[in-house]
């Protein structure tokens, strides 16, 4: 997800590394559309809006705010 939020060459290279199916961001976007549907059968519905939220917008304070819901899920 943070890759997605700063799509730079560093930062889809380091994705590569690790993931060396992902070839570029819309890889990247067809696979965070997967997690988030994969997401729907154990994620609370707090995590599921804001990881929607993040589809739609992919930006820090998206990034940040699905975390803390994961966060909260984890600790509930």
């Amino acid at each position: 997800m943070l890759t997605a939020v700063n799509k730079s060459e560093y930062h889809l290279a380091q994705l590569t590394r690790y993931r060396p199916d992902m070839r570029g961001p819309e890889d990247l976007d067809r696979e965070l559309e997967l997690e988030y549907h994969n997401a729907m059968i154990f994620a609370s519905d707090k995590v599921l809006r804001r990881f929607s939220a993040f589809l739609q917008d992919k930006s820090m304070p998206n990034y940040e705010a699905v975390a803390r819901a994961m966060r909260e899920d984890l600790y509930l």
